[in-house]
């Protein structure tokens, strides 16, 4: 109890101080790689400059649960496993090869909502909150959906492993000042709450209990494989339709992720890869989804993409459908590498 109501307290400290910080964050170091005035994601939070991930470790396991020193507890009795993790880094200068070098920790998170039918959060629906929770936990189970569920009441639930990739993702790019992961299933962690967006709306709500709750995972998976700032995102934020050429193909927390309150930095207004060296964009199905214009850092991405034409911006359809072409085979050699018995049971997984 005196855990829950002291995260609570820094939570609203967070928040309060997340809602006066200016929305400007730190640019990381550019590289040669990085084009001039690229928007990335800051490298930490500047109201949290003594933030130290590596201080949080595992205090007790059992054969149902982990605890650890931020005071969370992660529920094991249901973790599962899928195929081996496995994936290449690819640069973010194409003209450079790919590390040829197969990795296998989890380089970031991915954030989902489950989407999933709700009843209202009070105490007389406490029975029912709890057997919704149980079935949609059972669910994701099944079919591997996330590494992590975190429900209603806050409980962390551990659904795939760490070591092997959930079916989470689906066809995605993100990109840090160094490296571009496709298909995240492989390379980042999924981390879902049972959560569903207001009816006609994209906006979703957390509990207090899950707020407090995914600053805590939040931490222990940055500690215990020192996942950046920078790749910790959401669903919507990195899901693309190759078919299309569109990103935001799925929604979920495409707008209004508590960044600041999981002593994260705000990734809405980075610029991202999708759109900055892909070519991905919007269409009027996409715009409609997303209120009539995507999130911030969609702009500067666009303008990113077209500056690498030059000045005369000839040839924007061509370039467009060849970096498509790039990421559809950079997609192909990833799921060539499942295919191995090294990468994991031939045939697993999901694109």
């Amino acid at each position: 109890a005196a855990f829950v109501a002291a995260s609570l307290l820094g939570l609203a400290v967070l928040i309060r101080q997340a809602t006066s910080f200016s929305g400007e964050t730190a640019r990381n170091a550019v590289t040669q790689s990085v084009a001039p005035g690229t928007a990335l994601a800051a490298p930490s939070v500047a109201f949290l400059p003594t933030y130290r991930p590596e201080k949080v470790w595992m205090v007790e396991e059992s054969s149902e649960y982990e605890r650890y020193s931020n005071g969370a507890r992660i529920l094991t009795a249901h973790e599962t496993s899928n195929h081996p993790r496995a994936y290449y880094l690819f640069s973010r200068n194409p003209a450079e090869a790919p590390d040829s070098e197969i990795q296998r920790q989890p380089i970031g998170i991915v954030y989902h909502s489950s989407e999933s039918d709700t009843v209202p959060f009070t105490a007389d629906n406490s029975d029912s909150i709890q057997s919704i929770a149980t079935g949609l936990r059972d669910y994701v189970r099944r079919h591997r959906s996330y590494n992590y569920l975190i429900d209603r009441f806050g409980e962390i639930h551990r659904i795939v492993r760490d070591d092997d990739a959930a079916n989470h993702a689906g066809h995605s790019l993100w990109a840090d000042d160094r490296h571009v992961y496709v298909g995240l299933n492989e390379s980042f962690i999924g981390i879902c709450f049972e959560s569903t967006s207001t009816t006609g709306t994209l906006d979703e709500q957390l509990t207090e209990a899950q707020l407090v709750s995914g600053r805590a995972l939040t931490s222990i998976l940055r500690s215990r494989y020192q996942i950046s700032d920078a790749n910790c995102t959401t669903h919507g934020l990195v899901s693309v339709d190759p078919n299309r050429l569109t990103i935001a193909h799925h929604h979920d927390w495409v707008r209004n992720f508590p960044f600041a309150a999981f002593s994260l930095s705000d990734k809405y207004s980075v610029s991202p890869a999708s759109v900055s060296l892909y070519g991905f964009g919007t269409d009027a199905e996409i715009l409609a989804k997303l209120g009539g214009k995507p999130w911030p850092g969609v702009q500067s991405a666009e303008l990113e993409f077209r500056q690498r034409l030059g000045p005369a911006g000839q040839g924007l359809d061509e370039m467009r459908r060849r970096q498509v072409d790039l990421y559809r085979a950079q997609m192909e050699k990833e799921w060539a590498l499942r295919q191995q018995p090294l990468g994991g049971v031939a045939g697993g997984g999901e694109r």
